[in-house]
């Protein structure tokens, strides 16, 4: 001890900031843990043109234990000398000590086995050194007296603040100077917190170090929360009116604050505080933009989420408080990024962490929430949400009461998977981990749950609610300090499958004890090459979980940076094995108020070598180490050298990706939705249904050779049609009688020409749940005739048509089905307004030469039953050259109707193999997928990322029925919990809309114990009308030419959100056909919260009916907004497919395809089609290459998800390749063929 303090010594008086200071310094430091470490011996190695300074020493084998190949034994805490107890008295009854506390693991001793040090709320704190592998003695009094003394403690952590090599210790502490412990290198520690400027006094919750500034040593940034609530300090609460509005009195600055005119109780501002190189902290929280917050944090967790090797810093904060991505903008200073980053975030969050779940090199990110993981508790725990529903529609980003899993899509956007994961629910949940815990090389998750006190139950809150409206503020305060029922829950420990879902073994792991859990410690406690755990209980024992992960290979790094912090906290580490890349990043703040030693674990499964590891080191320092041996613990030493970071981004550096988006500056329009409430009218449909649209349809307007654009609008809003023009640019047409009927809702848009003569007409639906059955004229659909190519003029509706019930339209779908030469058309009905449960009436409208009449009663009665249609295409099916009709419906199967040789239109669900797959289908695209000849389709659905879950034998479904006796109908949700079926809405929201609910179960636990049965009845639950998913994939649908289909779901990240519009088109030309997916639904039930983790998706086509997810770096779609339609068109005259993305409430989206080069090379095919049918709607194209290759595409006006996309077809060529032979089967006509000699980039074909 003697010989390494002298050296430690040495290390501190040397000059720091000279380049042979340091040096010396670094020499000395590794000296002094070479002096003490046991086994292995230092050496060198060569990678590329790098010598690598190494130590390695053999890890022990596992001892295995009840888990052979995975999960944990318990240790009793007693038998290992672990007796710590986190005690909290039960008179202490203020809201911040039921957060808890934690604790840290380390190596302060050097002596090769990890320490604990592990903090009380109102007991001592107790540093654990260890002996032995699992067994540990109290030195707590011997090192120093570092028991914590009177504070009421938080959490804590090691780091070398002096960069001396070893581990100091800082200690939080609740209304105390929180405790900074400078280690002596002789085991013991003398407390400087004042000495070096961080004995910061307050709310102080956990600290978390970084070299945020990349000097070398090791910052800090102190988390805080608050002291008191604001009721117990003053009962009386002051506030001043201003001109009748509520602000803060100036009794009460910074205790809260109005948000959209509601109080908010603060808390206290952080504090970011960087060392000046001597160990000694300077407060510089407001030159970095971070000093302003008065939030009430819960988390602080370092890591780099751009790649950029500037650490970063998210912030986790309680109830109101918004969190923080806190972007590192490499100058002292920090951006809040999260708004741009995320869709919405946990509102309650407390316990963060990071990792790389997917092993695609970017770190993601999740933050823990108290979100119950049965009915019971859920429904306990909800209690009246309309005390908080002004913010869960107010807030930005929104907040939502549970977990956050965001993936990262390449540091310019998360994508939000909590439900698709299965972690969004995890109980109470403090503390969250990303780890390898079963060392097959993928991260699994962990987690610690529970509360002191069940603070949530709603029967309680009720009780202190009505004491509080009474005024009896004393009362309260006496219920409140009676009300003693804990809320233990159960802890949880999920496997990564590698698929980006997680399975929950908990019980299986040994992992599912039924405590009141908080700080999580991690760490290879016995040096066997897998993690322990330690998990800090409240009124408990400790709970000591040994792993026991007997298979899979693994590897423990330490670092030892030169110019770098000693322990190189900051570093970025990349694995390369036969299975693939790995990513961590050393950082020791994790999970919830503990903290990590300064060690990276990899598992690595069967892979029995290291090809490379890559380290990229604070001080900029690159390192490459090769064939690494695996089942080792290795330190490896930072390259020497002068290095300099490279500076910080602001954005992801820009790359060549498929699409451009939103590049053109013409087509700006923005969907604007007229504030309607839905909910007013039916209070327990599941989601909005007035926000829709918007519809979008290509065609040429003008007759001038160029397909035009026309955008639909909302309820007050005029849709626009925008003219192309010869140069690419785009003009706004000028006002169009569709002015006149701005009070309509647009959806469905199709161009087409039903008069005949020549020129394109404009038929658009009227839709939206704004209209009443009184509100004809708004809900009659409009047909524009075009007068010559110069303008548009309206037309008075049809007296015939039987759109009595006035439905609210939705898609259109426009063909010649009968073949007489003209034009017909299919109007999908969506919803009848106010009437969710009804079935509307759905229209196929024959065009007669003079009107459009409806014949559906004689040519589709089956398509009356449909229900609620989202989509429609006109295709054949079966190649029998009679046009069918396909439907995507809500709350039932994708139906299919075949056109039999009397031209009757016959329900043939059931025999193609789709009647049972009942889902929330939307959009449907077609195209011959596998390559077989025959076309497939591509059809979009509500997806796996949301709190609906249904398959085959446990249907999700809503009963319909007037439960109430009021006349009026109701609507219940009901899902599967086991083999019971449990309504899915609370006590509150249920009995508002039907009185008896609140009258029958008087009390939140009733109701919660009750199921759908009980609540609702049998009688009335048989009679009521019902309504089903079965399946929520999006999917595809592979034909066999006959008609008959095969299901298939598309890929994971196409059921991260619901999806809307869909388009099929060989995007990257290589002569495979790609899918395009629009995403998001932002109309949810308020408490349900958005539905938008998606970003669009781009999937590559494999030719054999499968995809490959293709990045958001790589595909350029970065449409986070609320995506509904989406249509394929050539938007600047280059012969390549584009895309326009209808946004509803927002700003049109484009596409603009940068395929091209020299081994790329587009031809587009364009049918000049018979009198009525001038683009050829109907027709088959046949296409053989030069090379051989054969494609088959197929007209339509119709489809997707509100959409038109262009007549005119693309074909993708590489170099020197072109269009052969072209077939053309004219809809009920002629067959035309067609042979070229060369490549012709616009070919133009007629019967």
């Amino acid at each position: 001890m003697f010989y390494k303090r002298l050296l430690n010594i040495l290390a501190v008086i040397l000059p720091k900031n000279t380049q042979n200071g340091r040096q010396c310094r670094f020499l000395i430091r590794i000296s002094a843990v070479c002096a003490l470490c046991s086994g292995g011996i230092f050496s060198t190695a060569q990678a590329d043109d790098q010598m690598v300074e190494l130590r390695s020493a053999p890890l022990k084998m596992p001892v295995g234990g009840e888990h052979q190949s995975a999960g944990f034994s318990k240790i009793t805490g007693a038998k290992a000398g672990l007796g710590f107890q986190n005690f909290l008295k039960p008179e202490n009854i203020r809201k911040y000590l039921y957060n808890g506390a934690g604790g840290c693991v380390g190596d302060f001793d050097q002596d090769g086995l990890s320490d604990l040090y592990l903090v009380s709320q109102d007991g001592k704190n107790q540093l654990l050194r260890q002996t032995a592998p699992w067994q540990f003695e109290d030195v707590t009094a011997a090192a120093g007296g570092l028991d914590g003394g009177e504070a009421w403690g938080s959490g804590a952590s090691f780091a070398d603040i002096d960069n001396d090599g070893d581990l100091d210790l800082y200690v939080c502490n609740m209304g105390k100077p929180n405790l900074l412990y400078v280690n002596q290198g002789n085991g013991t520690f003398r407390e400087e917190g004042a000495l070096r400027g961080l004995n910061y006094e307050g709310a102080s919750v956990m600290v978390s170090f970084a070299d945020y500034d990349r000097d070398g040593d090791l910052d800090c940034y102190l988390l805080t929360y608050r002291l008191f609530q604001l009721a117990e300090t003053h009962p009386d609460i002051k506030v001043r009116y201003i001109d009748g509005k509520p602000t803060v009195h100036p009794d009460h600055l910074g205790q809260y604050a109005f948000l959209n005119g509601h109080m908010m109780e603060l808390g206290t501002p952080d504090r970011l505080f960087r060392n000046d190189g001597n160990g000694h902290f300077t407060d510089v929280s407001g030159a970095a933009g971070l000093g302003l917050d008065r939030n009430q944090g819960l988390s602080a967790t370092w890591f780099d989420h751009n790649n950029d090797g500037w650490p970063d810093l998210y912030v986790a904060s309680d109830f109101y408080h918004p969190d923080r991505l806190w972007r590192n903008n490499g100058d002292g200073t920090f951006t809040d990024v999260l708004p741009a980053m995320a869709s919405y975030t946990s509102w309650f969050a407390m316990g963060s962490d990071f990792g790389d779940i997917n092993r695609d090199g970017w770190l993601d990110c999740m933050v823990a929430d108290m979100s119950a993981t049965t009915h019971y508790r859920q429904k306990m725990e909800m209690g009246e949400m309309g005390r908080n529903a002004w913010f869960l529609d107010w807030a930005e980003p929104r907040q939502l009461m549970r977990n956050m899993v965001y993936l990262n899509a390449g540091g310019r956007r998360f994508i939000e998977t909590g439900f698709l994961s299965g972690l969004e629910s995890t109980g109470w949940t403090w503390a969250a981990r990303f780890a390898d815990l079963d060392c097959d090389g993928w991260e699994d998750a962990i987690f610690t749950n529970g509360v002191a006190r069940d603070v949530n139950n709603s029967d309680h809150l009720a009780e202190l609610k009505q004491l509080e409206t009474a005024g009896k503020i004393a009362e309260r305060l006496q219920a409140l300090n009676a009300f003693q029922k804990p809320g233990d829950d159960r802890n949880k420990v999920f496997r990564n499958r590698g698929d980006l879902t997680f399975e929950d073994v908990s019980k299986q792991w040994g992992y599912d004890d039924l405590t009141a859990s908080y700080g999580l410690i991690l760490a290879d406690l016995d040096r066997d090459g897998d993690l322990d755990a330690v998990a800090n209980n409240m009124n408990q024992p400790l709970g000591i979980y040994r792993n026991d992960a007997a298979t899979g290979h693994r590897v423990l790094i330490e670092l030892r940076g030169r110019q770098s912090n000693f322990f190189g906290v900051g570093a970025r580490l990349r694995m390369k094995t036969a299975s693939g890349w790995q990513t961590r990043m050393l950082s020791l703040t994790r999970g919830y108020q503990s903290a990590d030693e300064p060690v990276v674990h990899f598992g690595l499964g069967a892979d029995a070598i290291i090809e490379r590891l890559e380290i990229d080191w604070p001080s900029g320092a690159r390192q490459v180490v090769e064939k690494l041996p695996v089942d080792q613990r290795h330190i490896i030493i930072e390259p020497a050298g002068n290095f300099q970071p490279d500076p910080a981004q602001k954005e992801t550096p820009a790359q060549r990706s498929l699409f451009a988006q939103d590049s053109l500056p013409d087509l700006e329009f923005i969907h604007d939705e007229d504030a309607f409430d839905d909910y007013a009218e039916q209070p327990l449909i599941p989601w909005r249904v007035s926000r829709l649209g918007p519809g979008l349809a290509f065609g040429d307007s003008n007759g001038d050779g160029r397909e035009d654009l026309w955008v639909g609008g909302a309820t007050k809003q005029a849709g626009r049609l925008y003219h192309q023009q010869a140069d690419g640019r785009w003009l706004a047409a000028p006002t169009g009688p569709w002015n006149a009927d701005a009070a309509s809702e647009d959806m469905g848009a199709v161009f087409f020409d039903p008069d005949g003569d020549g020129d394109l007409d404009l038929y658009l639906a009227s839709g939206g749940n704004q209209a009443q059955v009184s509100d004809k004229p708004v809900l009659e659909d409009r047909l524009y005739l075009n007068l010559e190519n110069k303008s548009y003029a309206a037309t008075k509706p049809d007296p015939d048509d039987k759109k009595r019930a006035y439905e609210s339209s939705g898609t259109v779908a426009t063909a010649d089905f009968d073949g007489d030469g003209k034009m017909d058309i299919f109007v999908a009905a969506r919803i009848v307004p106010g009437k969710y449960h009804e079935l509307p009436r759905q229209r196929l409208l024959r065009n007669a030469g003079n009107k459009l009449e409806d014949v559906t009663d004689r040519v589709a009665p089956g398509l009356l039953a449909a229900g609620q249609v989202t989509s429609a295409l006109w295709t054949d099916v079966n190649q029998d050259g009679r046009l069918d009709l396909m439907v995507t419906t809500a709350w039932g199967p994708v139906q299919l109707f075949l056109q039999n040789q009397d031209g009757k239109l016959v329900d043939a669900t059931k025999t193609a193999g789709l009647a049972e797959a009942k889902g929330w289908w939307q959009g449907i695209e077609g195209g011959d997928l596998d390559g077989d000849g025959d076309l497939d389709y591509v059809v979009t659905n509500l997806g796996h990322n949301t709190k609906y879950h249904a398959t085959q034998e446990k249907p999700l479904q809503i009963f319909a029925n007037d439960f109430d006796g009021d006349g009026h109908f109701d609507l219940v949700e009901a899902e599967y919990e086991g083999d019971t079926l449990y309504p899915m809405r609370g006590r509150g929201c249920s009995s508002a809309a039907m009185p008896f609910i609140k009258e029958k179960f008087k009390t939140f636990d009733a109701f919660a114990k009750a199921d759908l049965l009980a609540i609702y009845t049998p009688p009335l639950l048989e009679t009521a009308r019902v309504m089903t998913f079965t399946n929520l994939d999006s999917s595809v649908l592979i034909n066999d030419g006959k008609g008959r289909f095969t299901i298939q779901a598309l890929p994971i990240l196409a059921q991260v959100a619901p999806c809307f519009g869909v388009a099929v088109e060989d995007f990257d030309g290589d002569g495979k056909l790609d899918v395009v997916l629009a995403q998001n639904f932002y109309s949810p039930q308020p408490e349900t919260g958005r539905m938008s983790g998606g970003l669009g998706l781009f999937l590559k086509g494999n030719g054999d009916g499968s995809f490959t997810e293709v990045s958001p770096l790589q595909s350029g779609i970065w449409i986070h907004e609320d995506a509904k339609s989406l249509a394929v068109g050539d938007l600047n005259g280059d012969g390549a497919p584009d895309l326009v993305c209808g946004v509803n409430n927002g700003a049109l989206k484009t596409l603009v395809n940068q395929t091209r080069g020299p081994e790329v090379r587009w031809s587009t095919i364009a049918l000049s089609g018979p009198k009525g049918n001038p683009t050829g709607v109907g027709a088959r194209l046949e296409i053989e290459t030069s090379t051989g290759r054969k494609l088959m595409k197929e007209v339509r006006a119709g489809g997707s998800y509100l959409a038109q996309s262009s007549a005119t077809q693309f074909v993708a060529l590489r170099k020197d390749e072109f269009v052969r032979n072209l077939t053309v089967h004219w809809p009920r006509g002629p067959v035309s063929k067609t042979r070229y000699d060369q490549w012709t980039p616009q070919i133009k074909a007629a019967p």
